[in-house]
């Protein structure tokens, strides 16, 4: 089948007239029916998913439930005529209930709970409105699966293809709800389990066996030459078969242990032949193969293939021994290599102990009590006390260490353009930054425990790219860094890719700069190398935002409850929970952020007509690298552009003070996008 995006078909699906004609039956705005709708959307698949992957009989019974006569597969023409009247709304309601507890096993009840937690609305309203979306979401399901003659083999695979837009549209609270600490555990997990419910399959549909296991040589080979005919007229590639070796059952998880002796990539290979599983399981089983499966008509030969042709046996017996001759050659060159890699470090850390001076060492503590980046506590201190101690704080740089960091970046070469020296400290939770440019030459900016760990991060720089080719910038005065440091050697891959950012806050480890699909290959990667002590995630700008967004809403839908909704803190602290998330270098109003401001002001306005206005100071910060020349008067034009607005709304004008300060407060590293984003921010401070 054709891939499609269930999440996006299902906004796609609850367009403007829908979201009207909800909202209208509801009494709710069609911004928050939408919001609730895109909230519902993942946690539903995800539900879908997670029964599936418990095996072939439970894949059966989603599929049954998606494609029952319940399910509308002229949903997306016909939505808007279902809920046009309240009897129409409520049998929609229902029918939609009815297919999630018969499609997921769960209860309705649990799933619309979390998100009314999430999103702030109603109990009740939040129960409806998921229902609906299951509504959908089946409707969605049968139309595809029709429209492209799919079976049930094919639903773990379209599941497996929807883990991605799960993953960056869920929290970690509601993955409990499905028996996984997180949503990276449940997406990591349920990815391989479907790609081996999907396998389960297909052994049914091969040439039948003997009860002995092996193949029957009057059937096996006509059978074997339709199995190839079909895989050559078939439109996509599919993947091979699970094993199913020696009597031995197909594995539905990963707690069986592979057969003895056989190779994984080979098990892969003999079944490259045959008919399988559809485009989105082979990609799952990919990454369940080590990210990088190669299909490629040199590979051995299908066993059952083998026992009716005994040339292709004694063939296939001559090129193993073959290859287990190589195999001691091959084992000698790693000896060998490795000796000369562990000889030329030696010599480098000889080479780096008589090169470094002790007065070029810094043991400077970290300064600053506020805890932003890259100014300290004194906001007095003069310009020239700043360079002195910038100076002294980015002891090293491009693969030499030097007592002054500006000539060490003028040495850095191809590194120049990713200069590690823009921060002059690290925040105490900030242990890592890193960006590299296109030319693969990485800028470092590190916190350590001591100046007697620079050598541990320069030696290993140098061995990987070289003098010339990376600059760093490593300052001591943290506490922590022996953490990060015992996994140096796992983040110099990622370090290396060109474009690569990484950034390493405490245990919580950020990847940027990558598409979407290599970031995630990457994120999986190292969270299995770096293990539970590192929660691994990648930044995602829009996924930032949606979460942001869930946060305000549910931290003003607690304080309208609330007895003191109109103390100057607790609104302030409200508000900050949104991000008005201002173009680089621009100061135009966002339009992502306007619905907020605007659920920001009616709280304000109720506040005035109650003559308890809270009076309030908007912040405007700005970042050094995103938004170029005139800071100071950029972020003040962007107080005002959300003063304005405010006003405009009907908040006092007396109420409300803007300021804009610049790039004065930073909170996070401008090597990263994640960190950039962090400081182009927005706050309300009370006066």
């Amino acid at each position: 089948m054709k891939r499609i995006n269930l999440a996006q078909a299902l906004e796609l699906c609850a367009d403007a007239t829908v979201l009207e004609r909800i909202a209208d039956r509801m009494g709710l705005p069609p911004h928050v029916v939408a919001h609730v709708l895109r909230c519902a959307g993942p946690v539903l698949i995800a539900a879908l998913a997670t029964r599936a992957a418990h095996g072939s009989g439970d894949t059966q019974a989603v599929f049954d439930a998606l494609m029952s006569h319940d399910s509308n597969a002229r949903i997306g023409s016909e939505c808007a005529h279902l809920v046009e009247t309240t009897a129409g709304l409520k049998d929609f309601e229902q029918q939609g209930h009815v297919l999630a507890t018969r499609a997921t096993d769960i209860s309705m009840a649990a799933l619309s709970d979390h998100i009314a937690v999430r999103t702030g609305v109603p109990t009740q309203p939040a129960s409806v409105l998921c229902s609906m979306a299951a509504a959908m979401l089946a409707g969605l399901v049968k139309h595809h699966v029709l429209l492209e003659q799919g079976d049930v083999t094919q639903l773990p695979g379209l599941l497996a293809s929807q883990l991605p837009s799960v993953a960056s549209g869920m929290e970690d609270g509601v993955a409990t709800l499905f028996g996984y600490p997180s949503v990276h555990a449940l997406t990591d997990t349920i990815a391989v389990r479907l790609a081996a419910v999907t396998a389960d399959f297909h052994p049914r549909q091969v040439s039948p066996r003997h009860p002995d296991d092996e193949p029957n040589v009057d059937t096996s080979a006509p059978r074997a030459q339709e199995d190839e005919d079909h895989h050559l007229a078939a439109d996509h590639p599919r993947v091979p078969d699970a094993p199913a070796s020696e009597g031995r059952p197909l594995r539905t998880d990963l707690g069986a242990a592979p057969t003895p002796g056989v190779d994984a990539e080979v098990t892969v290979a003999q079944r490259a032949k045959r008919p399988g599983a559809p485009d989105y399981a082979r990609f799952v089983a990919g990454k369940v193969y080590a990210n990088d499966v190669h299909y490629i008509g040199s590979m051995a030969t299908p066993a059952y293939a083998a026992a009716s042709n005994p040339d292709v046996s004694r063939q296939t017996s001559r090129v193993g021994r073959r290859a287990r001759l190589w195999v001691p050659v091959l084992m000698l060159v790693v000896a060998l290599v490795a000796l000369a890699v562990w000889a030329k470090r030696e010599r480098l850390a000889e080479v780096i102990a008589m090169l470094t001076p002790a007065t070029s060492v810094s043991s400077t503590p970290l300064a600053g009590a506020t805890g932003a980046i890259g100014r300290p506590a004194d906001a007095g201190e003069t310009s020239a006390a700043r360079a002195t101690a910038r100076t002294a704080q980015a002891t090293m740089a491009s693969g030499a260490i030097t007592p002054e960091a500006a000539s060490a970046t003028a040495a850095a070469g191809p590194a120049a353009q990713a200069s590690a020296t823009d921060t002059e400290a690290l925040a105490a939770d900030t242990w890592l930054l890193t960006h590299t440019n296109a030319s693969g030459a990485p800028a470092v900016q590190a916190l350590l425990d001591s100046d007697d760990q620079r050598r541990a991060v320069v030696a290993p720089l140098l061995a990987r790219f070289g003098k010339g080719h990376f600059s760093a910038s490593l300052r001591a005065g943290g506490k922590g860094a022996a953490v990060w440091l015992d996994h140096l050697d796992a983040l110099l891959p990622f370090i290396a890719v060109p474009g690569a950012e990484l950034t390493v806050e405490r245990h919580r480890v950020m990847l940027g700069g990558l598409a979407p699909d290599n970031a995630e290959g990457w994120r999986q990667r190292l969270q299995q190398t770096l293990g539970p002590a590192f929660d691994v995630q990648v930044f995602d700008k829009a996924a930032a935002l949606s979460r942001a967004t869930d946060s305000f809403l549910h931290a003003m839908a607690a304080l309208l409850q609330a007895d003191s909704m109109c103390n100057q803190g607790q609104v302030a602290a409200a508000l900050n929970r949104q991000v008005v998330d201002f173009a680089a270098g621009d100061d135009r109003l966002p339009s992502s952020a306007t619905e907020n401001l605007s659920t920001s002001a009616q709280l304000m306005t109720t506040c005035a007509a109650r003559n308890q206005a809270p009076r309030l100071t908007i912040v405007a910060h700005a970042d050094r690298a995103d938004d170029g020349e005139g800071l100071l008067a950029l972020t003040q034009r962007r107080a005002d552009a959300i003063r304005g607005f405010l006003v405009k709304a009907g908040v006092p004008a007396a109420s409300l003070v803007a300021q804009g300060v610049g790039d004065d407060r930073p909170v996070a590293g401008t090597l990263t996008a994640a960190g950039r984003f962090a400081n182009r921010r927005v706050e309300f401070v009370p006066l």
